[in-house]
């Protein structure tokens, strides 16, 4: 019977509060993984358009600047939703870097997309 008191007790809320030590491992790995997986394509991706797609410098640009921009998505679609997972649960120490992360990532995309329009209009 006393087996029986420790296990319901060992499931109550209380003891769910302190994140497990593999939840946290899992956490860390996906924001590392994530961050890695969103930040380096988006850093990546506006000299790799500017300047083999807009302006192209040599003959096969366009065919070299097409297989990273479909590499950078897909690392996207992978990275995006690992950060996300980070956020689930208790807001701590790893969720706000990944909160971090995803700012800084939109950030990103918002100075592509200007230099972007500004290559397009002054081209």
């Amino acid at each position: 019977m006393s087996r029986d008191l420790i296990s319901r007790a060992g499931r109550t809320k209380s003891f769910l509060l302190k994140p497990r030590r593999t939840q946290w491992e899992q956490k860390q790995r996906s924001l590392a993984w994530g961050a890695l997986l969103t930040l380096v394509p988006g850093m990546l991706l506006l000299p790799v358009i500017g300047f083999l797609l807009i302006a192209p410098r040599f003959a096969h640009a366009h065919i070299l600047g097409g297989f990273p921009v479909g590499v950078f998505l897909v690392c996207e679609f992978l990275g995006v939703p690992r950060l996300a997972r980070c956020l689930y649960g208790e807001f701590d120490l790893l969720a706000a870097l990944a909160f971090g992360a995803l700012v800084l990532l939109l950030v990103m995309l918002m100075y592509t997309g200007i230099f972007l329009v500004s290559f397009f209009f002054t081209g």
